[in-house]
Protein backbone atom coordinates (compact mmCIF):
# COMPACT_ATOMS: atom_id res chain seq x y z
CA UNK A 1 0.00 0.00 0.00
CA UNK A 2 2.85 1.96 -0.23
CA UNK A 3 3.83 4.33 -3.05
CA UNK A 4 7.19 3.22 -3.50
CA UNK A 5 10.90 2.61 -1.49
CA UNK A 6 14.28 2.51 -2.25
CA UNK A 7 16.18 -0.65 -0.98
CA UNK A 8 19.44 0.14 -2.45
CA UNK A 9 21.67 2.91 -1.62
CA UNK A 10 22.13 3.55 -5.47
CA UNK A 11 20.46 2.76 -8.21
CA UNK A 12 21.54 1.06 -12.00
CA UNK A 13 19.70 1.75 -15.04
CA UNK A 14 18.65 -0.99 -16.78
CA UNK A 15 20.08 -2.47 -19.79
CA UNK A 16 17.81 -3.32 -22.82
CA UNK A 17 15.18 -5.81 -23.25
CA UNK A 18 17.91 -8.61 -24.26
CA UNK A 19 19.60 -8.29 -20.76
CA UNK A 20 18.71 -11.17 -19.03
CA UNK A 21 19.91 -10.08 -16.23
CA UNK A 22 17.24 -7.10 -15.83
CA UNK A 23 14.55 -8.47 -18.38
CA UNK A 24 12.06 -9.48 -15.70
CA UNK A 25 11.95 -5.59 -14.63
CA UNK A 26 10.54 -4.77 -18.09
CA UNK A 27 7.72 -7.38 -17.87
CA UNK A 28 4.49 -5.80 -17.86
CA UNK A 29 5.72 -2.27 -18.78
CA UNK A 30 4.23 -0.46 -21.90
CA UNK A 31 6.83 0.24 -24.51
CA UNK A 32 5.73 3.99 -24.39
CA UNK A 33 7.21 4.07 -20.75
CA UNK A 34 10.31 3.20 -21.74
CA UNK A 35 10.62 5.33 -24.57
CA UNK A 36 9.53 8.08 -22.49
CA UNK A 37 11.48 7.76 -19.13
CA UNK A 38 14.81 5.48 -18.38
CA UNK A 39 14.29 2.43 -15.70
CA UNK A 40 16.96 2.73 -13.20
CA UNK A 41 15.49 -0.18 -11.10
CA UNK A 42 12.31 -1.81 -10.07
CA UNK A 43 11.52 -0.65 -5.94
CA UNK A 44 8.66 -2.94 -4.90
CA UNK A 45 5.14 -4.84 -5.67
CA UNK A 46 2.19 -4.33 -3.41
CA UNK A 47 -1.43 -4.70 -3.40
CA UNK A 48 -2.41 -1.87 -6.35
CA UNK A 49 0.64 -2.76 -8.20
CA UNK A 50 4.33 -2.22 -9.36
CA UNK A 51 6.81 1.02 -9.07
CA UNK A 52 9.92 1.57 -10.23
CA UNK A 53 12.55 4.66 -9.89
CA UNK A 54 12.98 6.32 -13.04
CA UNK A 55 14.19 9.27 -14.69
CA UNK A 56 13.64 11.38 -18.04
CA UNK A 57 16.68 10.66 -20.70
CA UNK A 58 19.60 12.97 -20.03
CA UNK A 59 18.21 13.99 -16.59
CA UNK A 60 19.77 11.04 -14.39
CA UNK A 61 19.02 13.63 -10.79
CA UNK A 62 15.56 14.40 -11.61
CA UNK A 63 14.18 11.12 -10.69
CA UNK A 64 10.84 9.81 -10.40
CA UNK A 65 8.70 7.03 -9.20
CA UNK A 66 6.20 5.69 -11.93
CA UNK A 67 3.90 3.39 -10.31
CA UNK A 68 1.49 0.99 -12.84
CA UNK A 69 -1.77 0.94 -10.53
CA UNK A 70 -3.40 -2.63 -12.03
CA UNK A 71 -7.26 -3.33 -11.78
CA UNK A 72 -7.95 0.09 -11.66
CA UNK A 73 -11.85 -1.09 -12.60
CA UNK A 74 -12.48 -4.21 -10.33
CA UNK A 75 -14.67 -2.45 -8.05
CA UNK A 76 -16.60 0.92 -7.97
CA UNK A 77 -14.85 1.84 -4.20
CA UNK A 78 -11.47 0.76 -5.46
CA UNK A 79 -12.24 3.56 -9.06
CA UNK A 80 -13.75 5.89 -6.78
CA UNK A 81 -10.78 5.48 -4.26
CA UNK A 82 -7.83 6.12 -7.17
CA UNK A 83 -10.23 9.36 -8.99
CA UNK A 84 -10.30 10.76 -5.50
CA UNK A 85 -6.50 10.77 -4.75
CA UNK A 86 -5.81 12.12 -8.74
CA UNK A 87 -8.54 15.11 -8.27
CA UNK A 88 -6.80 15.85 -4.76
CA UNK A 89 -3.52 16.11 -5.26
CA UNK A 90 -4.44 17.86 -8.68
CA UNK A 91 -5.17 20.97 -6.12
CA UNK A 92 -2.69 20.68 -3.69
CA UNK A 93 0.96 21.81 -3.92
CA UNK A 94 2.97 22.28 -1.09
CA UNK A 95 7.10 21.02 -0.40
CA UNK A 96 5.48 18.43 2.18
CA UNK A 97 2.83 16.85 0.16
CA UNK A 98 3.45 14.04 -2.77
CA UNK A 99 2.79 15.90 -6.18
CA UNK A 100 1.91 13.32 -9.06
CA UNK A 101 4.14 14.61 -11.97
CA UNK A 102 2.89 12.73 -15.26
CA UNK A 103 -0.13 10.55 -15.89
CA UNK A 104 0.52 8.36 -19.05
CA UNK A 105 -2.43 8.25 -21.25
CA UNK A 106 -3.77 4.91 -21.78
CA UNK A 107 -3.47 2.56 -25.14
CA UNK A 108 -7.51 2.75 -25.43
CA UNK A 109 -9.12 5.37 -24.04
CA UNK A 110 -12.27 2.59 -23.82
CA UNK A 111 -10.53 -0.48 -22.41
CA UNK A 112 -7.97 0.49 -20.58
CA UNK A 113 -7.44 -1.61 -17.08
CA UNK A 114 -4.14 0.05 -16.03
CA UNK A 115 -2.88 3.32 -14.89
CA UNK A 116 0.61 4.41 -15.20
CA UNK A 117 1.35 7.42 -12.67
CA UNK A 118 4.67 9.41 -11.88
CA UNK A 119 5.63 10.78 -8.60
CA UNK A 120 8.14 12.92 -6.74
CA UNK A 121 10.99 9.76 -5.65
CA UNK A 122 11.52 10.00 -2.38
CA UNK A 123 13.94 7.71 -0.41
CA UNK A 124 11.89 5.78 1.93
CA UNK A 125 8.71 5.76 4.49
CA UNK A 126 8.77 5.79 7.75
CA UNK A 127 7.33 2.79 8.38
CA UNK A 128 10.48 1.12 7.15
CA UNK A 129 13.00 3.56 9.08
CA UNK A 130 11.21 2.54 12.29
CA UNK A 131 11.87 -1.25 11.83
CA UNK A 132 15.79 -0.38 10.96
CA UNK A 133 18.53 -0.60 13.37
CA UNK A 134 18.55 3.40 12.75
CA UNK A 135 18.41 5.45 15.83
CA UNK A 136 17.67 9.11 15.40
CA UNK A 137 18.35 12.40 17.51
CA UNK A 138 15.45 14.76 19.30
CA UNK A 139 16.44 17.04 16.84
CA UNK A 140 15.57 14.87 14.18
CA UNK A 141 12.16 13.82 15.94
CA UNK A 142 11.60 17.95 15.87
CA UNK A 143 12.08 18.32 12.33
CA UNK A 144 10.14 15.44 11.01
CA UNK A 145 6.94 16.14 13.48
CA UNK A 146 6.70 20.09 12.18
CA UNK A 147 7.17 19.05 8.47
CA UNK A 148 4.27 16.90 9.13
CA UNK A 149 2.55 19.36 11.10
CA UNK A 150 3.33 22.26 8.88
CA UNK A 151 1.47 20.08 5.63
CA UNK A 152 -1.41 19.47 7.73
CA UNK A 153 -1.55 23.64 8.02
CA UNK A 154 -1.81 23.74 4.76
CA UNK A 155 -3.65 20.63 3.70
CA UNK A 156 -6.62 21.90 6.38
CA UNK A 157 -6.55 25.53 4.81
CA UNK A 158 -7.50 24.06 1.92
CA UNK A 159 -10.70 22.24 3.95
CA UNK A 160 -8.82 18.89 2.69
CA UNK A 161 -8.66 15.88 5.82
CA UNK A 162 -5.83 13.54 5.25
CA UNK A 163 -7.62 11.12 7.36
CA UNK A 164 -5.07 8.12 6.90
CA UNK A 165 -2.09 9.61 8.66
CA UNK A 166 0.18 6.20 9.58
CA UNK A 167 4.29 5.82 9.11
CA UNK A 168 3.63 4.08 6.05
CA UNK A 169 2.11 7.47 4.36
CA UNK A 170 5.20 9.64 5.32
CA UNK A 171 7.72 9.43 2.72
CA UNK A 172 11.46 10.91 4.00
CA UNK A 173 13.93 11.60 1.85
CA UNK A 174 17.94 10.55 2.59
CA UNK A 175 18.07 14.84 3.67
CA UNK A 176 14.89 13.96 6.58
CA UNK A 177 12.37 15.96 3.82
CA UNK A 178 9.26 14.41 4.69
CA UNK A 179 6.53 13.78 2.16
CA UNK A 180 2.92 12.78 3.18
CA UNK A 181 1.26 10.43 0.49
CA UNK A 182 -1.80 8.21 0.15
CA UNK A 183 -5.04 10.63 -0.29
CA UNK A 184 -7.23 7.70 -0.92
CA UNK A 185 -9.34 8.03 1.42
CA UNK A 186 -8.96 12.05 1.98
CA UNK A 187 -11.82 14.19 2.01
CA UNK A 188 -12.69 17.62 0.86
CA UNK A 189 -15.24 19.36 3.64
CA UNK A 190 -17.36 21.93 1.98
CA UNK A 191 -17.30 25.76 3.64
CA UNK A 192 -20.56 24.73 6.00
CA UNK A 193 -19.59 21.28 7.16
CA UNK A 194 -16.40 22.80 8.13
CA UNK A 195 -17.49 25.92 9.79
CA UNK A 196 -20.39 23.84 11.58
CA UNK A 197 -17.73 21.08 13.01
CA UNK A 198 -15.39 24.52 14.03
CA UNK A 199 -18.04 25.96 15.99
CA UNK A 200 -19.20 23.03 17.45
CA UNK A 201 -15.11 22.63 18.77
CA UNK A 202 -14.92 26.03 19.50
CA UNK A 203 -18.13 25.43 22.03
CA UNK A 204 -17.23 22.62 23.94
CA UNK A 205 -14.20 24.47 25.03
CA UNK A 206 -13.69 25.88 28.32
CA UNK A 207 -13.31 29.45 26.64
CA UNK A 208 -16.48 28.82 24.37
CA UNK A 209 -18.22 27.48 27.45
CA UNK A 210 -17.60 30.72 29.33
CA UNK A 211 -19.06 33.03 26.17
CA UNK A 212 -21.76 30.96 25.46
CA UNK A 213 -22.97 31.81 29.46
CA UNK A 214 -22.64 35.37 28.33
CA UNK A 215 -25.07 35.46 25.39
CA UNK A 216 -28.47 34.83 25.95
CA UNK A 217 -29.95 31.65 24.11
CA UNK A 218 -32.52 33.71 21.82
CA UNK A 219 -30.04 36.08 20.89
CA UNK A 220 -28.49 33.40 18.39
CA UNK A 221 -29.94 30.58 15.85
CA UNK A 222 -29.73 26.79 16.95
CA UNK A 223 -26.61 25.40 15.29
CA UNK A 224 -27.86 23.10 12.71
CA UNK A 225 -26.32 19.49 12.37
CA UNK A 226 -24.24 18.88 9.67
CA UNK A 227 -26.37 17.24 7.10
CA UNK A 228 -23.34 15.30 5.29
CA UNK A 229 -22.44 11.99 7.38
CA UNK A 230 -18.89 11.42 7.45
CA UNK A 231 -17.68 8.30 6.25
CA UNK A 232 -16.23 6.03 9.48
CA UNK A 233 -13.91 3.92 6.66
CA UNK A 234 -10.75 5.94 7.69
CA UNK A 235 -6.92 5.80 9.34
CA UNK A 236 -5.30 2.62 10.12
CA UNK A 237 -6.52 1.59 13.51
CA UNK A 238 -3.95 2.14 15.44
CA UNK A 239 -3.67 5.54 14.28
CA UNK A 240 -7.63 6.13 14.67
CA UNK A 241 -8.78 8.95 16.83
CA UNK A 242 -11.44 8.18 19.25
CA UNK A 243 -13.96 10.15 17.98
CA UNK A 244 -14.05 7.88 15.15
CA UNK A 245 -14.29 4.65 16.85
CA UNK A 246 -17.16 6.45 18.35
CA UNK A 247 -18.99 7.15 15.34
CA UNK A 248 -18.75 10.76 16.18
CA UNK A 249 -18.31 13.56 13.58
CA UNK A 250 -15.07 14.84 12.98
CA UNK A 251 -13.16 17.34 12.80
CA UNK A 252 -9.21 18.06 11.50
CA UNK A 253 -8.33 16.95 14.98
CA UNK A 254 -8.16 13.40 13.65
CA UNK A 255 -5.50 14.04 11.78
CA UNK A 256 -3.45 15.43 14.99
CA UNK A 257 -4.67 12.36 16.49
CA UNK A 258 -2.65 10.39 14.08
CA UNK A 259 0.49 12.58 14.27
CA UNK A 260 0.62 11.98 18.08
CA UNK A 261 0.45 8.63 16.85
CA UNK A 262 3.53 8.81 14.82
CA UNK A 263 5.32 11.00 17.37
CA UNK A 264 4.86 8.43 19.90
CA UNK A 265 6.99 6.03 17.42
CA UNK A 266 9.57 8.18 16.69
CA UNK A 267 10.11 8.97 19.76
CA UNK A 268 11.03 4.98 20.55
CA UNK A 269 13.80 5.81 17.75
CA UNK A 270 16.02 7.77 20.24
CA UNK A 271 18.97 6.34 21.67
CA UNK A 272 18.11 6.93 25.07
CA UNK A 273 15.22 4.48 24.51
CA UNK A 274 16.96 1.72 23.66
CA UNK A 275 14.98 -0.14 22.01
CA UNK A 276 15.71 -2.80 19.37
CA UNK A 277 13.58 -2.58 16.20
CA UNK A 278 11.50 -5.43 17.23
CA UNK A 279 10.38 -3.33 20.58
CA UNK A 280 9.93 -0.20 18.71
CA UNK A 281 5.66 -0.68 18.80
CA UNK A 282 2.77 1.09 18.12
CA UNK A 283 1.17 3.28 21.23
CA UNK A 284 -2.40 1.78 20.39
CA UNK A 285 -1.51 -1.64 18.69
CA UNK A 286 -5.24 -3.04 19.04
CA UNK A 287 -6.72 -5.96 17.63
CA UNK A 288 -10.79 -5.15 17.14
CA UNK A 289 -12.09 -1.96 16.59
CA UNK A 290 -15.52 -1.71 18.60
CA UNK A 291 -18.20 -0.87 17.12
CA UNK A 292 -16.80 -0.76 13.36
CA UNK A 293 -16.80 -4.31 11.78
CA UNK A 294 -13.66 -6.46 12.54
CA UNK A 295 -11.57 -7.91 10.16
CA UNK A 296 -11.57 -12.03 9.68
CA UNK A 297 -9.12 -12.24 12.41
CA UNK A 298 -10.72 -10.04 14.96
CA UNK A 299 -13.32 -12.45 16.40
CA UNK A 300 -11.58 -13.70 18.60
CA UNK A 301 -9.28 -11.06 19.57
CA UNK A 302 -9.54 -10.56 23.21
CA UNK A 303 -12.15 -7.75 24.86
CA UNK A 304 -8.68 -5.70 26.02
CA UNK A 305 -7.62 -5.19 22.96
CA UNK A 306 -10.36 -4.08 21.61
CA UNK A 307 -8.45 -0.71 20.12
CA UNK A 308 -10.78 1.68 22.60
CA UNK A 309 -9.60 -0.33 25.20
CA UNK A 310 -5.86 -0.57 24.56
CA UNK A 311 -6.35 3.88 23.97
CA UNK A 312 -7.99 4.57 27.53
CA UNK A 313 -4.81 1.95 29.10
CA UNK A 314 -2.75 4.43 27.80
CA UNK A 315 -4.83 7.96 28.26
CA UNK A 316 -7.08 6.60 31.11
CA UNK A 317 -10.91 6.42 30.57
CA UNK A 318 -13.06 9.29 29.99
CA UNK A 319 -13.93 10.96 33.66
CA UNK A 320 -15.05 14.30 32.34
CA UNK A 321 -18.58 15.33 30.75
CA UNK A 322 -19.51 13.23 27.58
CA UNK A 323 -21.93 15.26 26.58
CA UNK A 324 -19.89 16.37 23.10
CA UNK A 325 -20.23 12.50 22.41
CA UNK A 326 -23.90 12.72 19.96
CA UNK A 327 -24.87 8.79 20.47
CA UNK A 328 -26.68 7.70 23.26
CA UNK A 329 -25.46 4.30 23.27
CA UNK A 330 -21.87 5.40 23.06
CA UNK A 331 -22.17 7.13 26.28
CA UNK A 332 -23.74 4.32 27.75
CA UNK A 333 -20.88 2.16 26.43
CA UNK A 334 -18.20 4.38 27.94
CA UNK A 335 -19.96 4.96 31.39
CA UNK A 336 -19.74 1.19 31.69
CA UNK A 337 -16.36 0.65 31.70
CA UNK A 338 -14.49 0.13 34.38
CA UNK A 339 -12.17 2.99 35.31
CA UNK A 340 -8.51 2.65 34.19
CA UNK A 341 -6.12 5.25 35.46
CA UNK A 342 -3.54 6.78 32.86
CA UNK A 343 -0.07 5.58 31.93
CA UNK A 344 2.58 8.04 32.38
CA UNK A 345 3.93 8.08 28.91
CA UNK A 346 7.73 8.76 30.34
CA UNK A 347 6.85 5.01 31.42
CA UNK A 348 6.17 3.82 27.93
CA UNK A 349 8.56 6.14 26.29
CA UNK A 350 11.67 5.70 28.29
CA UNK A 351 14.12 9.00 27.85
CA UNK A 352 12.17 11.11 25.68
CA UNK A 353 12.15 14.54 26.75
CA UNK A 354 9.43 16.01 28.72
CA UNK A 355 9.16 18.89 26.75
CA UNK A 356 7.81 16.11 23.43
CA UNK A 357 5.67 14.08 25.73
CA UNK A 358 3.36 17.06 26.83
CA UNK A 359 3.23 17.44 23.50
CA UNK A 360 2.19 13.98 22.91
CA UNK A 361 0.23 14.31 25.78
CA UNK A 362 -1.72 17.24 24.10
CA UNK A 363 -2.29 15.64 20.81
CA UNK A 364 -3.73 12.37 22.40
CA UNK A 365 -6.15 14.19 24.26
CA UNK A 366 -9.97 12.18 24.25
CA UNK A 367 -12.02 15.05 23.85
CA UNK A 368 -11.20 16.54 20.15
CA UNK A 369 -12.50 19.76 21.26
CA UNK A 370 -10.15 19.80 23.88
CA UNK A 371 -7.03 18.42 22.03
CA UNK A 372 -4.27 20.83 20.70
CA UNK A 373 -4.73 22.01 17.08
CA UNK A 374 -2.12 22.17 14.13
CA UNK A 375 -1.27 26.03 15.13
CA UNK A 376 -1.14 24.65 18.70
CA UNK A 377 1.05 22.42 18.15
CA UNK A 378 3.76 24.23 16.36
CA UNK A 379 3.93 26.97 18.67
CA UNK A 380 4.31 24.02 21.65
CA UNK A 381 7.72 24.68 23.39
CA UNK A 382 9.12 21.20 21.81
CA UNK A 383 9.82 23.22 18.96
CA UNK A 384 11.05 26.51 20.89
CA UNK A 385 14.69 25.48 20.06
CA UNK A 386 14.43 23.60 17.06
CA UNK A 387 17.57 23.83 15.15
CA UNK A 388 15.74 23.13 12.03
CA UNK A 389 12.94 26.21 11.37
CA UNK A 390 10.26 25.32 8.95
CA UNK A 391 8.25 28.02 6.35
CA UNK A 392 4.40 27.93 7.09
CA UNK A 393 2.19 28.77 3.85
CA UNK A 394 -1.22 28.22 3.67
CA UNK A 395 -3.84 27.75 0.35
CA UNK A 396 -4.83 30.81 -0.87
CA UNK A 397 -8.47 29.29 -0.69
CA UNK A 398 -10.40 26.10 -0.41
CA UNK A 399 -10.31 23.09 -2.36
CA UNK A 400 -13.83 23.03 -4.01
CA UNK A 401 -15.72 20.23 -2.59
CA UNK A 402 -17.39 19.91 -6.09
CA UNK A 403 -14.03 18.57 -6.89
CA UNK A 404 -15.23 15.81 -5.12
CA UNK A 405 -18.24 15.52 -6.46
CA UNK A 406 -19.13 11.72 -7.35
CA UNK A 407 -18.47 10.68 -3.80
CA UNK A 408 -22.29 10.30 -2.67
CA UNK A 409 -23.51 9.37 -5.99
CA UNK A 410 -23.76 5.93 -7.71
CA UNK A 411 -21.25 5.39 -10.13
CA UNK A 412 -20.75 3.02 -12.95
CA UNK A 413 -17.74 1.76 -13.64
CA UNK A 414 -17.92 3.75 -17.11
CA UNK A 415 -18.78 6.51 -15.86
CA UNK A 416 -15.44 6.12 -13.15
CA UNK A 417 -13.59 5.74 -16.50
CA UNK A 418 -14.56 8.36 -18.12
CA UNK A 419 -13.68 10.73 -14.81
CA UNK A 420 -10.40 9.14 -14.86
CA UNK A 421 -9.47 9.55 -18.47
CA UNK A 422 -10.46 13.43 -18.06
CA UNK A 423 -7.90 13.66 -15.08
CA UNK A 424 -5.03 12.02 -17.32
CA UNK A 425 -5.66 14.33 -20.11
CA UNK A 426 -4.87 17.20 -17.39
CA UNK A 427 -1.36 15.94 -18.13
CA UNK A 428 -1.33 15.84 -21.81
CA UNK A 429 -0.11 19.36 -22.34
CA UNK A 430 2.45 19.40 -19.88
CA UNK A 431 4.50 17.12 -17.65
CA UNK A 432 3.38 18.54 -14.19
CA UNK A 433 -0.01 21.01 -14.69
CA UNK A 434 -0.87 23.53 -12.24
CA UNK A 435 -2.82 23.09 -9.44
CA UNK A 436 -6.68 24.25 -9.80
CA UNK A 437 -6.60 26.47 -7.40
CA UNK A 438 -4.38 28.88 -7.62
CA UNK A 439 -4.87 32.50 -6.99
CA UNK A 440 -3.26 35.11 -8.88
CA UNK A 441 -3.72 37.90 -6.98
CA UNK A 442 -2.50 36.10 -3.42
CA UNK A 443 0.38 37.99 -2.59
CA UNK A 444 -1.32 41.01 -3.55
CA UNK A 445 -3.97 39.45 -0.91
CA UNK A 446 -1.67 38.23 1.54
CA UNK A 447 -0.28 42.09 1.96
CA UNK A 448 -3.61 42.87 3.63
CA UNK A 449 -5.09 39.70 5.30
CA UNK A 450 -2.66 36.84 4.73
CA UNK A 451 -3.60 35.54 8.51
CA UNK A 452 -6.97 35.44 7.33
CA UNK A 453 -8.74 31.85 7.14
CA UNK A 454 -10.00 30.36 4.25
CA UNK A 455 -13.66 31.21 4.91
CA UNK A 456 -12.56 35.16 4.13
CA UNK A 457 -11.52 38.33 5.36
CA UNK A 458 -14.60 38.94 7.14
CA UNK A 459 -14.74 35.28 8.92
CA UNK A 460 -11.27 35.44 10.38
CA UNK A 461 -11.42 38.77 11.91
CA UNK A 462 -15.15 37.59 13.51
CA UNK A 463 -13.34 34.04 14.47
CA UNK A 464 -10.18 36.61 16.15
CA UNK A 465 -12.70 38.70 18.08
CA UNK A 466 -14.74 35.63 19.08
CA UNK A 467 -11.74 34.09 20.67
CA UNK A 468 -10.66 37.20 22.20
CA UNK A 469 -7.25 37.82 19.88
CA UNK A 470 -6.58 41.24 18.22
CA UNK A 471 -7.45 41.66 14.62
CA UNK A 472 -4.02 41.38 12.63
CA UNK A 473 -3.26 43.67 9.62
CA UNK A 474 0.08 42.44 8.24
CA UNK A 475 2.19 38.98 7.52
CA UNK A 476 5.35 38.38 8.31
CA UNK A 477 6.51 35.94 6.28
CA UNK A 478 9.00 32.92 8.26
CA UNK A 479 12.08 32.75 6.44
CA UNK A 480 12.93 29.99 3.90
CA UNK A 481 16.08 27.80 5.17
CA UNK A 482 17.18 26.48 1.87
CA UNK A 483 16.69 22.77 3.41
CA UNK A 484 16.18 20.85 0.17
CA UNK A 485 19.64 20.15 -0.97
CA UNK A 486 20.58 18.41 -4.27
CA UNK A 487 20.69 14.74 -2.93
CA UNK A 488 17.19 15.65 -1.70
CA UNK A 489 13.69 14.50 -3.05
CA UNK A 490 13.00 15.13 -6.73
CA UNK A 491 10.27 17.96 -6.04
CA UNK A 492 12.75 20.36 -4.61
CA UNK A 493 14.33 20.83 -7.90
CA UNK A 494 10.84 21.24 -9.90
CA UNK A 495 9.82 23.91 -7.87
CA UNK A 496 6.28 25.11 -7.04
CA UNK A 497 3.37 25.89 -9.06
CA UNK A 498 0.56 26.61 -7.26
CA UNK A 499 0.40 30.65 -5.62
CA UNK A 500 0.23 30.02 -1.81
CA UNK A 501 0.18 32.52 1.02
CA UNK A 502 2.89 32.54 3.67
CA UNK A 503 1.72 32.11 7.02
CA UNK A 504 1.30 35.06 9.51
CA UNK A 505 2.15 34.74 13.14
CA UNK A 506 -1.12 33.66 13.77
CA UNK A 507 -2.31 30.75 11.53
CA UNK A 508 -4.69 32.06 8.67
CA UNK A 509 -7.20 28.90 9.33
CA UNK A 510 -10.51 28.72 10.88
CA UNK A 511 -9.36 25.80 13.15
CA UNK A 512 -6.39 27.31 14.73
CA UNK A 513 -7.24 28.48 18.38
CA UNK A 514 -6.08 32.28 19.05
CA UNK A 515 -2.98 32.61 20.54
CA UNK A 516 -1.10 29.76 18.39
CA UNK A 517 0.71 32.55 17.69
CA UNK A 518 2.57 32.58 20.66
CA UNK A 519 5.97 31.69 21.02
CA UNK A 520 6.37 31.64 17.35
CA UNK A 521 9.71 34.17 17.29
CA UNK A 522 11.87 31.27 17.02
CA UNK A 523 11.25 30.36 13.81
CA UNK A 524 13.04 33.03 12.32
CA UNK A 525 15.95 32.02 14.00
CA UNK A 526 19.00 30.44 12.46
CA UNK A 527 20.89 27.61 14.13
CA UNK A 528 23.48 25.43 13.10
CA UNK A 529 22.27 21.85 12.22
CA UNK A 530 22.06 18.83 14.48
CA UNK A 531 25.42 16.93 14.24
CA UNK A 532 24.68 13.83 11.41
CA UNK A 533 24.40 10.59 13.07
CA UNK A 534 27.41 9.00 13.86
CA UNK A 535 29.71 11.76 13.42
CA UNK A 536 31.67 14.23 15.80
CA UNK A 537 30.13 17.67 17.29
CA UNK A 538 31.11 20.80 15.27
CA UNK A 539 33.55 22.94 17.67
CA UNK A 540 31.42 26.10 17.52
CA UNK A 541 27.99 26.62 16.69
CA UNK A 542 27.61 28.27 12.87
CA UNK A 543 25.34 31.00 11.65
CA UNK A 544 25.46 29.90 8.37
CA UNK A 545 21.35 28.01 6.69
CA UNK A 546 21.43 24.39 7.96
CA UNK A 547 20.63 21.42 6.15
CA UNK A 548 18.44 19.11 7.86
CA UNK A 549 20.50 16.04 9.13
CA UNK A 550 21.24 13.28 7.15
CA UNK A 551 20.01 9.88 8.45
CA UNK A 552 22.91 7.64 8.28
CA UNK A 553 23.99 4.33 9.53
CA UNK A 554 27.18 3.31 11.67
CA UNK A 555 28.22 2.25 9.00
CA UNK A 556 28.70 5.79 7.11
CA UNK A 557 27.80 4.64 3.97
CA UNK A 558 27.32 7.00 1.37
CA UNK A 559 26.10 7.30 -2.24
CA UNK A 560 28.14 7.86 -5.60
CA UNK A 561 28.52 11.44 -4.54
CA UNK A 562 29.46 10.73 -1.05
CA UNK A 563 26.24 12.19 0.54
CA UNK A 564 24.97 10.11 3.28
CA UNK A 565 22.08 7.52 1.99
CA UNK A 566 19.81 7.04 4.63
CA UNK A 567 18.49 3.83 2.61
CA UNK A 568 22.27 2.27 2.53
CA UNK A 569 21.63 -0.36 5.52
CA UNK A 570 18.22 -1.21 4.03
CA UNK A 571 19.98 -2.50 1.24
CA UNK A 572 19.55 -5.95 2.37
CA UNK A 573 16.20 -5.98 3.10
CA UNK A 574 13.59 -7.12 0.91
CA UNK A 575 10.82 -4.50 -0.28
CA UNK A 576 7.69 -5.49 1.68
CA UNK A 577 4.17 -5.53 0.20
Amino acid sequence: EVFYRNMASAAKPIGGASDATNSKFFRGVRADVLKRYQLLNHIGRGAYGEVWAACTPGQPNEKVAIKKITQVFSQVTEAKRILRELRILRHLDHPNLIRIRDCLHPASESAFADLWVCFDYVDLDLRKLIASPQTISIAHVQWITQQLLVALEYLHSAHVLHRDLKPANVLLSGTCDVKVCDFGLARVVDEDDWALNEQRRFAQTPRGTALARQVSSSSLPACPPVSRQMTTHVVTRWYRAPELILLQQYTAAIDVWSVGCILAELLTMLPEANLPPQERNALFPGRSCFPLSPDEDEFSAPANLDQLNVIFSVIGTPSGRLSWIELPEMRDHLRGLSPVEPTALSDLLPGAPEGALDLLGLMLTFEPARRCSVGESLAHSFFLNSQMPVKRRLATRPVDVATIDFENREMRLPQLRQLILEEIMTYADSQTPKPAEVDAGADADAGADADEPAGGATAGRKRRLHEGAAPSSASETLPSTSLLSSQGSAASASGSTAATSSVASTPATVYAAAGADRDLAHSTKRHAGPTPIGASAPAEPSSAPVEPPPLTSERSETDAEGTPNVASYLADTPAAE
